[in-house]
């Protein structure tokens, strides 16, 4: 470190890593891999690879998710930042974190103009919590944008099955008529 060599202090510390068995300290020592290979070797894919190694270790850590998204948006890696959440999100026995990783993906989908990938992830939003508000507004923002009116219809009926007010069903089945008639030419099933 010293002698400013950061190939060989990568090796030190991936050395280091490998052999540490407490989970913190790890996490650590490849978040500061990632740093050395991001910012003195410039090289992105393996500061991804510490970084995701870290984020598997310790999947609610902000701050590696922080850290791996900096990274994705510079190497343009967002399918890799999609696949390894994905995995993380799927192996986690807890709904809120797994939910965070889901709502990511969706994102990161939509900023890729990835619609059906975007739909899946906030779908399995909605498979933890089947009223999740966010979810619902992401799924209905997607496909009004997009323009996918039969799947907004979809999610306008979802909506009204969990409103509770007569009021807000009322404004909701008014909508999907404005969706069938002035969308779809749909009169008909407008009326």
């Amino acid at each position: 470190e010293e002698r400013g060599d950061s190939v060989n202090l990568v090796r030190a510390l991936e050395i280091l890593q490998a052999s540490e068995g407490d989970t913190a300290k790890r996490v650590t020592t490849l978040r500061k891999i990632a740093r050395i290979a991001a910012e003195s070797l410039g090289d992105a894919a393996q500061a991804f690879n510490a970084l995701s190694r870290a984020l598997k270790d310790a999947p609610d850590s902000a701050e590696t998710r922080l850290e791996i998204e900096h990274i994705s948006n510079e190497a343009n890696a967002w399918p890799k930042l999609v696949a390894l959440y994905g995995e993380i999100a799927e192996g986690l026995s807890d709904a809120t974190l797994s939910r965070d990783y889901w709502m990511r993906i969706a994102a990161v989908d939509e900023r890729l103009n990835e619609v059906d990938a975007a739909a899946a992830a906030y779908t399995k939003v909605l498979a933890i919590d089947s009223a999740d508000e966010q979810a619902l507004a992401g799924l209905e923002n997607l496909f009004a944008r997009t323009e996918r009116f039969t799947d907004l219809i979809g999610v306008i009926e979802r909506r009204i099955e969990l409103a509770s007010e007569q009021e807000e069903r009322e404004g909701l089945f008014g909508r999907i008529a404005n969706i069938y008639d002035e969308r779809l030419g749909q009169p008909e099933l407008a009326i």
